[in-house]
Order: structure tokens, then sequence, then C-alpha cells
């Protein structure tokens, strides 16, 4: 269903870029006096000063970590889990908040399916990737709707001043080969880039410790066979210094296998047989000395075709359990963004962001008799505010902002026609740094997200009552952060965070073998989460991080929550003995986690464990590089997601050249 994944992904990944870097993590300020520059984060802190609530990962560390799509990578992060789902596809926990609660955009416009709110990253290749941000809890309200536990953005590679070609290739003999290429050029005002990537797994490898379950043999994983290929495009027109316009387009299509749940008692023999998607933008950007502004419109057309069969054949589909069933998504928006920072004189200064938005998601779906048919859709306006205010220069500063939301749902076919729904989300932060290589963060925000067209609407095959008139989630987000550079080679950051949640959607049975999506949950998610950088000499880097959390719901907050984990950590460690050659070893440990049973509804536990990845690199020439990438090396057998187990080792042969800037 998230066909959304690399295609969207690539195409509105050329949406904006430099405006978008000027309103997170890269953007750049100097004040009037002509002191150095200050880099501004979304929340208004400088880069060093954010702790946890902000994480970045850039290309290169993307590559050393032995990551191949966006899903691996965001997988590194000790606040971040992920796991396999019954249609195959593998979203991400953050903090406690599920994907549907987390706002995903590619050099900020937002991507997700329009029916179902999230899309699978795994898809999503990082050949046109430039750094990954990853903003927690109470973070920026300049992201737009929907992000109700934080937001991640996907920065894409800009244009070389020169020709550039990148090409790459790995095997896993016999069982996966992947491939990209990416190209830029420049002339004169005029530059583009345009990337391709190709995958084709014909299966994925279980653990050698695999042992026989009633749905799955050990040996290779069922039906995780998956073919695809993506292409990316953009041109950029730089009119002049001050103003920038940019044209995208991309289409992603691809075949994906659903494997089975190895322990259900029924056994669903699906496949994604059609997976597409096109998407178009257009941006234009403006900057000033002082003001700055940013357009954009942008359409994504998706549509997917999934299959039931009946048997391990794939071949059939006679029995009452087969289905077809087609879905054709729509999602068209546009937002506009402004930046002016007011000079205060004395090294101070006043930073005043806005965003303003509307979107138009829609979805119509076909197939076998049953199934939802008709054509449903909803629009959403958003329009937000921050100021970032330097109290005292280089000692205190205060952001303070508000989010208004409102939903306005189009009359579906039949049915009651849902409710409009507003809601208005402060923020407010301060940051303190009484030492420069020391800084204190205490900040509190309040967000919404409106259903999804799917928990409105669906019957999941009759078995789902609709409910039109669902209302919004919220949840209050708060979180004490503080970072340290006791030397120059090494930094600690560490972080408090609360979220409190309520009005959650829920699935509850309301008949026999009948449920319903309600606005009937409680949650809390607090924990505490810390990151580690070190770099003792120049032939040695460090990278660690935890983070522990305490899930719970219910009204008496005594209940359980699925997939969260207690804990989990990383350490990353490279070697670089000479300049042509690298090694790194990262170690990855995921703690216990409840999950319920989908047959019986009885609560379980998962165990905690551990996957070390390897990589090795020899640059032989300038030019040309060779690699061997290994994913759990020590082969374990996992089982991250209840009756999902994970890959077992699988290496990777790789080549790759650059030729240009």
């Amino acid at each position: 269903m998230n066909r959304v994944s690399a295609a969207a992904a690539f195409a509105l990944a050329s949406l904006a870029a430099r405006t978008s870097q000027a309103n997170e993590e890269t953007s750049t300020e100097v004040a009037p006096d002509s002191t150095p520059p200050t880099e501004i984060v979304v929340i208004g802190r400088p880069r060093e000063d954010r702790g946890t609530v902000v994480s970045v990962m850039k290309e290169k560390e993307i590559e050393r970590l032995g990551a191949t799509n966006v899903g691996e990578t965001l997988e590194r992060l000790p606040a971040i889990s992920s796991g396999n789902g019954a249609r195959g596809e593998r979203t991400l926990i953050l903090r406690g908040f599920d994907q549907r609660q987390i706002a995903v955009f590619i050099d900020g416009v937002p991507v997700y399916m329009p029916y179902d709110g999230q899309l699978d990253l795994s898809k999503l290749p990082v050949d046109m990737v430039e750094r990954i941000t990853v903003v927690k809890g109470s973070g920026s309200l300049l992201y737009g709707p929907n992000g109700l536990g934080g937001a991640v953005n996907i920065t894409t590679r800009e244009s070389t001043a020169s020709p550039s070609l990148t090409l790459k290739t790995e095997t896993a003999p016999f069982s996966a080969t992947r491939a990209s290429a990416v190209g830029s050029a420049s002339f004169g005002p005029i530059s583009g880039v345009v990337g391709a990537a190709a995958e084709n797994v014909r299966y994925v490898p279980l653990s050698r410790s695999f042992t026989t379950l009633p749905n799955q043999e050990p040996g290779r994983r069922d039906n995780s066979d998956r073919r695809d290929i993506s292409l990316a495009s953009k041109v950029i027109w730089n009119v002049s210094d001050s103003h920038r316009v940019m044209l995208s387009a991309s289409r992603f299509g691809g075949v994906f296998g659903v494997p089975p749940a190895t322990r259900d008692l029924t056994v669903r023999y699906w496949r994604w047989t059609d997976w597409e998607s096109s998407s178009l933008g257009l941006s234009h950007t403006y900057r000033g000395e002082h003001f700055e502004t940013e357009e954009v419109v942008y359409a994504g057309m998706f549509s997917n075709t999934l299959d039931s069969y009946d048997n391990a054949r794939y071949a059939s589909q006679l029995l009452p359990r087969a289905f077809h069933s087609i879905y054709d998504d729509m999602s068209l928006g546009g937002f506009a963004r402004t930046r002016n920072i007011i000079p205060l004189g004395s090294r101070r200064q006043l930073d005043v962001r806005t965003w303003t938005g509307l979107k138009h998601d829609s979805h119509e779906s076909s197939g076998s008799p049953g199934q939802d048919t008709a054509k449903v859709s909803t629009n959403i306006v958003t329009t937000s505010a921050q100021a970032d205010l330097d109290v005292v220069p280089q000692l205190l500063r205060v952001a303070s902002g508000v989010q208004f939301d409102a939903e306005l749902p189009d009359t579906p076919p039949s049915g009651p026609k849902p409710n409009a729904a507003a809601a208005i989300g402060p923020l407010a932060s301060i940051s303190v740094t009484p030492a420069r290589d020391f800084s204190i963060t205490l900040s509190a925000a309040s967000r919404t997200r409106f259903p999804t067209l799917r928990e409105r609407f669906s019957t999941v095959f009759d078995a789902n009552e609709p409910n039109h008139l669902l209302a919004p989630e919220h949840a209050w987000n708060f979180s004490i952060d503080a970072a340290t550079r006791p030397t120059r080679t090494m930094r600690l950051a560490a972080g408090l965070f609360d979220s409190e949640l309520r009005d959650l959607i829920t699935s509850v049975v309301v008949a026999p073998q009948i449920n319903q999506f309600q606005n009937v949950g409680h949650a809390r998610f607090a924990g505490a989460e810390m990151e580690f950088t070190w770099s003792p000499v120049q032939w040695l880097e460090v990278l660690a991080g935890a983070m522990i959390m305490r899930a719970r719901s219910g009204d008496a907050l005594d209940q359980p929550v699925a997939y969260r984990p207690k804990s989990k950590g990383l350490v990353a460690i490279t070697v670089t003995p000479w300049s042509t050659v690298s090694l790194t070893g990262v170690l990855r440990h995921v703690g216990e986690q409840d999950f319920q049973n989908p047959d019986t509804g009885v609560w379980g536990r998962l165990g905690a464990y551990q996957l070390f990845d390897a990589r090795a690199e020899w640059r032989f020439h300038p030019m040309m590089r060779v690699w061997i990438r290994a994913l759990n090396v020590t082969d374990a057998n996992v089982e991250a997601h209840y009756s999902f187990p994970e890959p077992g080792r699988t290496i990777f042969v790789g080549f790759g050249t650059q030729v240009g800037s």
C-alpha cells in the first residue's frame, strides 16, 4: 500500500530543497554586527545545543552504518524501532509513537499513502539522500499537520557545480542484486539531477538456527522476493541570486511478495502484484538578506494491486479467501513558508517563521465483492507561526509558537457526513547556555493527528464497522535536554521525555467478529535517551546511543503497549588504518517488548536480542572502491515482531565509481 515510498520519496524529494534546509538543521544566519554564522535548527537552538530532540544522519554516516534504504538508516537510531506487518510493510515507532503519528517529509513536503497515513521507508533507497533529520516529541510546528510524536525529513542531494556521475552495484550471491546511478550537471543558471535505482531480491535468508514453524520451513523466507525500479529527476533554474525555481518528477514501480506470518492460525498468501507511483512538484524560493519565502505545489498519484491467492503457489484465486484489491489514491497540496530575521541590536535578533498549507487526500478502491468500493476524501488546512528570541546573546534563548489545524472531510457516498474538526497546538521552549560547552533546554508542545481515511471509512472485508464521526488524536510532549562537548573530539547529549496521549484511535470489538475504530485510548511514553560521539585519533570514530522507555496505556495507564521495546542501544566503531581502507562494526541491542497474539488476543513478551553488522571498504583508485557488507554477522535467530522473523546472515559484495565532482 505504501507505494509513495521510493517514488514519491524521490519525486517530492526534489521540492524546495534549499529553503527546506534553511528551515531545519542546516540553515545559517549572519547577525547584523558580522558575528560568526550561527546554525539554527527547527526548534530554534544552535546545532550543538539541541540535545537528543533532533538527530541528523548524513550521507557518509548512512553508508558506513551499512544502510541502503531510509528504513534501515532510521533503525540505527536508539529512539526508533521497527518490524514487519501482515502486509509486508516495515513501519517505524519513534519514542513510542507509531508511524501514522509521525509526519514524514521529503525536503519538507509530506509523503505518505493517503488512505493509510504511512509508508514503508525500507522501499526508499538512500542513493539520492544527502541526510535525514529526525525531530522528536516537542519539535517544530513548521513541518505541517499530523506530527503527533515528531517528524522525519529526508533531504535529497543538490546538483554539483560540474558534471558528475556516481554508479553503485552490490550483490548477495544467488539471493539479491542492487544497482544505482546518480548524475548531475549544470549549464549556466540551469542545473539538474537524475537518479535511478533497481533492486532484485529473489529471497531473504532465515537464520540457520531457525526451526520449523507451522507456516514456515527453515532456509528461505517464503514469498520474500521483490523487484522494483525507481526513477527521479529535478531541474533547477537559478533565476537570480535571490530567486530559484525547481521542477521535479518521478515514477516508481515494483512487485513485492508478502511473507506469511509464521505462527498465525490463518495463512495469508498475499502479493503486491502491481505497485506504482507518479509524482510532480513545482517550487519557487526567494532569499533576501533578512527575509525568505518559499511556495510549493505538489501532486502524487498512487495505485496498487494486492492479490490474495488460494495457496503457496500464488497462481489461482478460486477459494473464498482469495481477492483482487485495487487502490487508486491521490494527494494534492501546496504550502507557503516565510522567515523574517529582525535585528534587535547588541547581537540579539528575533527569528519569526510561518507555515501555511492546504492538502486534499482522496482514496478509491475496487476489487472482489465485500471490499470498500466508495470514493472518500478529506481536506486539511494548517497554519503555524514560531518566534525565537535571543534574550541574552549566547546565554538565553526562548521560543514560542502556535499551530492551527483544521480538517474538512468531504461528504461520503453513504453514511453521515464526518464532522469538521479543529485544534490549536502551542509550543514553548527555553535554552540556557551557562558555559560555552554546555547547554540545557526545556520544551513543551501540543500536537494533533487527524484520522486516516482507512480508520474512518474502512470495512476491512466486512470485519470492521466504519466510524464516520471519528475525532482527532492529541498529545502533549515534554522534554529536558542537555548537551556538552568536554573536548574538541567528544560530544555527549542526554534527554528526558514524557508524552501524554489522549483520544487515541483504537480498534474496539463492537459485535462478534466486528471491530470499530474509536477515540477511547490513553497512553503515556516516558523515558530517557543519550547520544555519544568520540574521535580521539584521526583513524578512530565511535558512535553510541541508548534509550530506555516505559509505555503504558488504558484509563489507568496500567496496560502494556504492543511493540514498544523497553530499551534500545547502538555502538558503532569505524577504524581507518590506512587512508584507502575503512572497517566499521555496528552492534544493536533491542530490549524486551510486549505483543498481543492476533489469533487469541492473549498478551505475550518477545525477548531482547542483539544484531551485529559489519562493513569493510577499500578505495583502490581515487574514483573506484569495493566493499563487503554483512548484516546479522552472528546469524542470530530474531523475532522482532511476533510471527515475523528477521533475516539471517546476509553478505553483500559491492563496487562503486564516481566521475566528476
